[in-house]
């Protein structure tokens, strides 16, 4: 027993595994001329045959048995003299069905594609396989158009030397005319013109409609209904069901674009009662079966039903519009009228009808009386019939007159009057707000004289800007407001950098306000152009600078740290020092100021007479402190405000002050500079002709009131002499001038304040 399964098992071991057969040449594909000769074998421990699948095709057939030679388990296929047909795949089989191919190309030279069928016909969806090749040395294997065109949209394809071209999910948009082209040594290549058919596939079920799905009709009359039926091919099925007693036509075109219709009518010349039913129009393809129905309902005779019939009487307030309507079914169709106590009504602008079909045999009726009068009430009546019967209803409509009481105050009038007011109120106040604001304007003209007495007037607008002024206004720090007015204010600011290096410099800023408008802008560009043209003058206040790029415009001066003369003088009235002017009764320009009260005299001061021609220099030679040389430039940034000093003023100081007022008038004067106001208020600052100059500070001030002049009654015999300090052009004295402007409207008052 052992020894018998140790034999058994011997067996086993020695029974060869089942495995594939093998090819010789042992190659996976193999070329050889046209018109060679072709040697494989095959061997195997089994039977062996040998099948062939030609380049493009999915399924093997068997080779010619003439061209086998050898035994069953050692065959040889021989092909004394190739053609370009025998390109594919020759596959070795065994007993045991394991298998080995090899794919053989028959090259030819000059055709390196297979022969192409002329049309290729696939359905939509599915793949079509074009031109095997014979050489697989091409390059450039490509599907091309007939025409040269681009290939369809959505068209995709992939080459495979021993398939050929695939083309997959066909469309019926690929029909047309195709070529493969490859280069083969060299030279271009082109296969046979194919024409791709693409007949479109079965995707759903076929499309039925119906002319109607519904029918009523009276015993004897003519039924007709149609079902149409689409689909892609005429292999569709379609029919009527339930139709035994009914005549059918059928009616049946194709389309170009692979689409069928099939029309089906379903007839009968004289319908009877027991024809009443559902009525089934089916269609089949291969995806399913579709089928739509109709009811037909055979009736002996004609009826009408009124439906909805409203209440019988209506009110209506008179000059209201009021509309009377009727819904009813009936068969055969009916005619209806309106009346109105038993007379007929036509449209008119009163009245008007609308009467309009429904489905399923329905129809109703509307009367529209237009703005009802009182004496259009009463009896409203819709008659309808069909022949076969007749109905009516009536209305009665009760027309109530509205006795309204006429108001002259109605809630509109009252409405528009409220608003009337509130609108009078609004520009009442809009308007005063405008009269309170003040009204003048500035205009800068600089005057050239012309044979003596003809002047040139030449707008400021039109000056030029030199960027030299031009200062960086990050460079600004801003102090304390000097002054403001209507359109802006000066702001005391230290300038760092200005004319030397880092160091600071205090200033005087001019700036507009925020809400100035354009022409006051304007106005301030104006006065820097025609400060930059008047140039540097030691009796005015100098230019110094401007910033006008990146923000608003701002115009930097020399800084007067002691105000204007005006207010100085006013506030050294009472200690004003005068000789005895009993003594220079004869001399004194103003007699009347000899008289003025409460002045104080000091009987060792002197008058000093200006005489014309005659230029001024101090008499008091012993007041004068030693003059400081320089320019405002050069002294300190930095102007401490020294305490005001306590000493009287004289005479000689206010000479000394008209002096050098008239300094700086001559200096405008020789530019030709004349300021015109068209309007103005009680005070305006009209722009900086001052200077300063070693703490000389002058301003230019435009006033339409009597007491910025010179004028009798103001006691300037009450001004002390103040303690001299030694400054100026020739001393330290404060004096002042004015001029008349125009016809002596106005008074344009320098004034020239000398610092300690």
């Amino acid at each position: 027993m052992v020894w018998n399964l140790l034999v058994f098992l011997l067996l086993v071991s020695l029974e060869p595994a089942f495995s594939a057969p093998s090819i010789s040449p042992a190659k996976t594909n193999l070329t050889v001329d046209i018109g060679q000769e072709l040697r494989l074998s095959c061997k195997d421990n089994t039977q062996v045959s040998w099948s062939f699948q030609k380049a493009g095709l999915m399924k093997p057939k068997s080779v010619n048995t003439k061209n086998i030679y050898g035994t069953n388990t050692e065959k040889m296929l021989y092909l004394p003299k190739t053609t370009a047909r025998d390109t594919g795949s020759y596959i070795c089989i065994n007993k045991e069905m394991e298998n080995l191919s090899i794919y053989v190309y028959i090259k030819n030279s000059s055709a390196p594609f297979l022969d192409q069928l002329s049309f290729v016909d696939k359905e939509e969806g599915s793949e079509a396989v074009v031109c095997p090749v014979t050489d697989p040395s091409i390059s450039n294997f490509e599907l091309i158009t007939c025409n040269g065109a681009s290939l369809p949209e959505n068209l995709t394809y992939s080459t495979d030397l021993q398939m050929g071209i695939t083309i997959r999910n066909l469309q019926t948009s690929f029909n047309g005319c195709y070529m493969c082209s490859a280069y083969q040594d060299g030279i271009l290549r082109k296969s046979r013109m194919f024409t791709l058919t693409v007949t479109p596939a079965h995707k759903r079920i076929p499309t039925i409609i119906l002319s109607k799905t519904k029918q009523l009709l009276k015993k004897g009359e003519k039924f007709e209904v149609t079902c149409t039926v689409r689909d892609v091919f005429s292999t569709v099925d379609a029919k009527w069901l339930g139709a035994s007693d009914m005549v059918i036509n059928g009616k049946s075109k194709s389309n170009a674009d692979y689409s069928y219709e099939l029309n089906l009518t379903m007839r009968s010349e004289s319908v009877e009662v027991n024809d009443s039913g559902i009525f089934t129009c089916q269609a089949k393809n291969i995806v399913g079966t579709a089928s739509a129905s109709i009811s037909l309902n055979v009736i002996e005779i004609g009826f009408i039903n009124l439906s909805n019939v409203p209440n019988a009487t209506i009110d209506v307030n008179a000059g209201e519009n009021l509309v009377l309507m009727i819904d009813y079914e009936a068969y055969p169709k009916p005619e209806g009228l309106w009346t109105y106590m038993n007379e007929t009504l036509l449209n008119t602008s009163d009245h008007y009808v609308r009467t309009q079909e429904e489905d399923d045999n329905r129809y109703f009726s509307e009367l529209h009386l237009i703005r009802l009068k009182g004496t259009e009430g009463g009896f409203y009546s819709y008659y309808v019939s069909n022949g076969d019967a007749s109905s009516f209803v009536t209305f009665e409509v009760d027309v109530k007159k509205i006795l309204s009481t006429h108001t002259l105050f109605t809630p509109l009038l009252i409405g528009f009057a409220v608003a009337a007011g509130l609108m009078g109120f609004a520009v009442a106040v809009l308007v005063y707000k405008y009269l309170q604001k003040p009204k003048y304007e500035v205009q800068w003209k600089v005057v050239e004289e012309i044979n003596g007495n003809n002047y040139v007037y030449i707008d400021p607008t039109q000056l030029p800007y030199d960027q030299k002024w031009e200062f960086p206004r990050d460079r600004l720090c801003f102090g304390k407001i000097l002054g403001a007015g209507a359109f802006g204010k000066v702001v005391e600011a230290t300038a760092y950098g200005l004319f030397k290096s880092d160091s600071p410099l205090t200033v005087a800023v001019k700036m507009l306000k925020t809400s100035a408008h354009a022409t006051e802008r304007e106005a301030l560009m104006s006065e820097l152009k025609v400060l930059s043209y008047l140039g540097h003058h030691m009796n005015i206040v100098n230019l110094l600078g401007a910033c006008t790029i990146g923000g608003p415009t701002l115009v930097i001066t020399e800084y007067c740290c002691y105000g204007d003369l005006l207010n100085y003088l006013r506030r050294k009235r009472d200690s004003f020092i005068c000789p005895k002017f009993e003594d220079h009764v004869e001399l004194a320009l103003y007699k009347n100021l000899l008289y003025s009260k409460e002045f104080v005299c000091d009987g060792t001061n002197e008058y000093m007479d200006m005489k014309p021609g005659v230029p001024y220099i101090p008499s008091k030679a012993d007041k004068r402190r030693p003059v400081k040389t320089g320019s405002y430039i050069d002294r300190n940034g930095t102007i401490a405000m020294p305490e005001e000093d306590e000493s009287a003023l004289d005479i000689e100081d206010l000479l000394n002050f008209s002096y050098q007022v008239a300094k700086g008038m001559s200096f405008l004067a020789s530019k030709n500079l004349s300021i015109r106001f068209n309007h103005m208020v009680s005070e305006v600052q009209a722009g900086l002709v001052v200077s300063s100059l070693n703490c000389w500070h002058h301003s230019a001030q435009v006033c339409s009131e009597p007491r910025c002049g010179w004028e009798a009654g103001i006691p300037l015999l009450k001004l002390s002499k103040r303690k001299e300090c030694g400054r100026g052009v020739g001393s330290n004295e404060r004096q002042r001038a004015w001029v008349k402007v125009g016809k002596g409207q106005y008074t344009i008052v320098f004034y020239h304040y000398l610092t300690k």
